[in-house]
């Protein structure tokens, strides 16, 4: 073979991998269509008032918690998969975002700056803003990068770790006011760790281990089943659970859900996840007319605006779309070379 076939034929596996099938093409162009809609709203929102978006009275702080997991998830992969020439660029984007967020800081806590929502907020809400998106991120990149990378990684989550160990035994122990640890149940607990634990365990390899974990995975199941009977049906003010209706346990349980299972049912059982899938929007789209139209107080729906939806919705729906993005991608790439 000559050398210009060759390259020709490189030219050519290069053409191919760029292409976007009908399906990526579909993708894009809800994408598209889901931020036109979300620039729509934003606008009528704070411009015009349209009360049913929920968009009014949301400060910096309220969009951080919808937005700074995407984000952070997007940029950190963008980051680690594009080429060194490239690093330089992402780096001093992410050094103005940080100097922006910081000075933001600074403005809302010492000159209560109150477009920024920040005043009032403690120890325990910056984890809650922040562990879960750099939590992934870290445990992402941890998982996929060489060994030079990871003793970083380790030390950094190491210290993470034992600062978070220390202001839980401050705060519970001596009353450190400043964490707001105080008064948080096994709920909030699970609302903050649930995530990031889901991820590390997803990532981690189970082979050789398969009794250990399944031991594991049931044990810590039976525990959240015998607390969640003890919390609605005896009353255990501990657990937190007492008052969450459906709206919550979906807050709760939607995202974790969306980033272990949808990947691997839809590449072992692709006809019954569908189904399943499919069976569960049938679920909420009844829940939701129930509880808005009919006032199922069960549901927890009522009072919800496009705001709630985007913050309960946005993510796990980006997530499971972005995973059969890149499964696509590959079987795409591996099939044309």
């Amino acid at each position: 073979m000559s050398i210009d076939s060759s390259k020709k034929n490189e030219f050519g596996a290069i053409q191919v991998s760029k292409e976007l099938s009908p399906y990526e093409f579909n993708l894009l162009t809800t994408l598209a269509i889901v931020a036109t809609f979300l620039v729509l709203s934003a606008i009528g929102g704070y411009a015009f008032n349209w009360t049913w978006t929920g968009f009014q009275g949301n400060h910096l702080w309220d969009w951080l918690k919808l937005l700074l997991i995407p984000v952070v998830l997007a940029g950190a992969t963008l980051y680690f998969s594009t080429d060194r020439k490239w690093r330089r660029e992402w780096t001093v984007a992410l050094y103005v975002i940080a100097a922006l967020l910081l000075v933001s800081v600074v403005g809302g806590y010492i000159f209560n700056w109150s477009w920024t929502g920040f005043q009032g907020n403690k120890l325990w809400d910056w984890f809650t803003l922040v562990l879960q998106p750099f939590g992934l991120a870290a445990l992402s990149i941890f998982f996929g990068s060489t060994a030079k990378w990871r003793e970083g990684f380790t030390l950094a989550i190491a210290v993470i770790v034992v600062f978070l160990l220390v202001s839980v035994v401050g705060s519970y122990a001596f009353n450190w006011s400043w964490t707001g640890f105080q008064g948080n149940h096994l709920w909030d607990w699970l609302k903050l760790l649930l995530l990031p634990v889901t991820l590390a365990v997803v990532s981690i390899s189970f082979k050789g281990y398969e009794r250990v974990w399944t031991v594991v995975i049931v044990a810590a199941a039976i525990f959240l089943l015998v607390a969640a009977v003890g919390g609605y049906v005896f009353n255990w003010s501990w657990t937190g659970f007492q008052g969450n209706r459906l709206w919550e346990w979906l807050e709760l349980l939607l995202l974790p859900v969306a980033l272990a299972a949808v990947k691997p049912a839809l590449n072992r059982y692709g006809k019954q996840s569908i189904a399943v899938i499919v069976a569960a929007m049938v679920f909420l789209v009844v829940s939701a007319v129930g509880g808005y139209a009919f006032n199922w107080t069960w549901t927890g729906f009522q009072g919800n605006h496009l705001w709630d939806w985007l913050v309960l919705l946005l993510l796990p729906i980006g997530l499971a779309a972005a995973q059969i993005w890149f499964s696509s991608s590959r079987g795409k790439t591996s099939g044309s070379t």
